[in-house]
């Protein structure tokens, strides 16, 4: 437990994530995302545990394994002591319902203020998923 006078650590509380698509066994704007991961963590003061090469080279073998089929892959950095540490993905690309595209679906929009940017940087690809649970307690119930 740290003392109640220090700072906290960077990025204490959540980890940072990108989660990309595949293109018939190529992953979609990888150097983005990579980058990306890269500014989110520069921006919390988190020190990455891998080379941005070896990232790359491992979300492309998670790619290949697809066998050519189109996947998600997401990569998370999660703080740990004294390194954070790399959680990879890869799952099969989800299938929305025919009816999403021709009868569209539901949404709500709800009061909840938003965190401000000065709380929460929206160019951080955080898990810090606050704002979403209060949204969700303004949802009008039951929902159908």
């Amino acid at each position: 437990m740290p003392d109640r006078g220090a700072a906290p650590e960077p990025c204490a509380a959540h980890g940072i994530f990108e989660t990309l698509r595949t293109y018939r066994g190529e992953p979609f704007a990888l150097d983005d995302h990579v980058e990306r991961l890269w500014a989110s963590a520069r921006t919390l003061g988190l020190a990455m545990p891998a080379t941005r090469r070896a990232v790359i080279q491992r979300l492309q073998r998670l790619a290949r394994r697809g066998q050519g089929r189109d996947r998600l892959l997401r990569v998370a950095v999660l703080p740990a002591h004294p390194q954070a540490r790399l959680v990879y993905l890869s799952r099969p690309l989800p299938r929305h319902p025919a009816s999403w595209y021709t009868g569209g679906i539901d949404l709500w929009t709800v009061p909840s203020a938003r965190l401000t940017v000065a709380a929460v940087n929206p160019q951080v690809k955080h898990s810090n998923r606050l704002a979403l649970i209060l949204a969700q307690l303004d949802l009008p119930a039951p929902l159908p």
